[in-house]
């Protein structure tokens, strides 16, 4: 098994280019399989459907998350498959193993309201304003604006190269609210820089450092607090605001999933769920025919005529 792994691994790493954390997970997951494997003395060129439904049986008894046996079903579906395609196993066990149905709760996001009442805190410092400007801004992940470089910033054009991993690149925009906070910024980043320090971070720590993602986290959760929003907010619901406000001001599904960087459209057309939600709340409070209003006869006529032609009555 120990073969197996390290092949896998290494084609996660080397050919499809995963970051650190998602070869460990993947190790991680594995690592339970592996052990339920040697619980019952099973190789794995011996490896069945019927034990990988037993397997997540035991995770079911668990209790644990849907989410997470999704999780679980995809690696070990990954990994069959990387070992039917190299020869390792004669059979993909896995092919028949069906992912668990789960619902995915909707993301936390900010109304258009709301994100004006938390940007524009009198105390933010000029760094703590560019980065929470930027992550509303550009949709960008946590992991990706603490490894933005200065030589990635385009002021002129607005643009900033978002390089998540080496082969997968994208362009992400932002306006001019960013701009400028973002120039202002860069104005005194120096001040954060160690003397003879190479350090091409665009956002500094006191240490003059590339910031941690955990001190982005506590930098939004101070200002969280400081703006007086029952919800819980994170750098991620600033992603997921950029995301529906985008898409209920009539951006396209695909145009936003560039902007994002998703793999796949499914993942992006989630929400649209969010701008659902949220219309169909206006509609049950304000629309006339929604409230709740006793029931009266309806009228029938046996000939029903349209005054209005259809160009009048539509509005583009």
């Amino acid at each position: 098994m120990k073969q197996e792994l390290s092949q896998y691994l290494s084609y996660l790493k080397y050919e499809r280019n995963l970051q650190s954390k998602s070869i460990y997970s993947h190790e991680k997951e594995l690592g339970r399989f592996f052990d339920f494997l040697k619980e019952r003395n099973v190789e794995i060129e011996n490896v069945d459907h019927i034990l990988i439904r037993d397997f997540l049986r035991t995770l079911c008894e668990k209790k644990q998350k849907k989410s997470t046996r999704y999780k679980t079903v995809n690696v070990i579906k990954s990994f069959f498959l990387f070992c039917y395609r190299k020869a390792l196993i004669k059979t993909n066990p896995a092919k028949l193993t069906q992912y668990p149905k789960c619902d995915r709760p909707l993301p936390s996001f900010l109304t258009e309201k709301e994100v004006e009442r938390f940007l524009p805190l009198p105390i933010l410092a000029y760094r703590d304003y560019a980065i929470l400007e930027l992550l509303y801004a550009t949709g960008a992940r946590l992991s990706e604006i603490i490894y933005i470089n200065i030589d990635d910033v385009n002021l002129s054009d607005r643009t900033i190269l978002i390089r998540r991993r080496e082969r997968k690149k994208r362009m992400v925009f932002f306006g001019r609210k960013a701009a400028r906070i973002l120039k202002f910024y860069l104005d005194v980043r120096p001040v954060l820089v160690r003397e003879g320090s190479k350090e091409k971070s665009l956002f500094l720590s006191c240490y003059g450092r590339r910031m941690s993602g955990r001190a982005v986290h506590s930098l939004v959760e101070k200002y969280w607090f400081l703006s007086g929003i029952p919800r819980k907010i994170t750098p991620q619901s600033f992603r997921h605001s950029f995301a529906a406000h985008l898409l209920d001001r009539g951006g396209d599904s695909r145009f936003v999933q560039e902007l994002l960087g998703h793999s796949h459209i499914e993942t992006t057309e989630r929400y649209s769920s969010i701008k659902i939600g949220y219309l169909k709340t206006a509609h049950d409070k304000y629309h006339p025919r929604a409230l709740e209003q006793p029931a009266k006869k309806i009228q029938t006529f046996e000939d029903i005529t349209y005054p209005y032609c259809y160009s009048n009555l539509i509005r583009y």
